[in-house]
């Protein structure tokens, strides 16, 4: 689950495949999103709230218009069974996602482009967070681990 940065909105994703966006206040289902062809495991909001990441068993991270609830994109990379979770920078400019496949990825959110890969765990990639400056990505193994990136190093831009 993930709160829309105004507070307005929670996005929710689901074993059904589907993701829900819900009023925080009144509880009310605004929408539903469909798209995934298996369990959605990790949502979360832009900074701007204008889309949401999603991430999956399909093993696709699936990036929707908050607006009008259409897929604008689907990231495809990750081999394990699954993604386990995703997050936008706070620029909002990329999205770091996580898997099964024991990786760290990170994508460009405008071109869809995958930047770089990150093999570095014996298992899975549990979840995976930027620090509120972008500094910094934290990840967490289902090992126990937890490893901390200089995120300006492994980008050049």
């Amino acid at each position: 689950m993930a709160y829309s940065p105004d507070g307005q909105t929670i996005a929710s994703g689901s074993y059904d495949q589907k993701i829900r966006i819900w009023n925080a206040r009144t509880g009310a289902l605004l929408k539903t999103l469909t798209g995934h062809m298996g369990s959605v495991a990790s949502v979360a909001y832009s900074p701007d709230g204008q889309t949401i990441a999603s991430g999956g068993r399909d093993k696709t991270i699936r990036i929707w218009n908050i607006r009008t609830g259409a897929l604008i994109r689907t990231l495809a990379g990750h081999t394990g069974e699954s993604v386990h979770s995703v997050a936008y920078s706070p620029d909002g400019q990329t999205i770091v996602s996580s898997g099964h496949d024991s990786t760290i990825r990170i994508w460009d959110v405008r071109a869809g482009a995958l930047l770089k890969t990150l093999m570095v765990y014996t298992g899975n990639v549990r979840s995976v967070a930027y620090s509120p400056n972008g500094q910094t990505i934290a990840s967490g193994g289902w090992d126990g681990t937890i490893m901390l990136w200089d995120a300006s190093n492994l980008l050049e831009r």
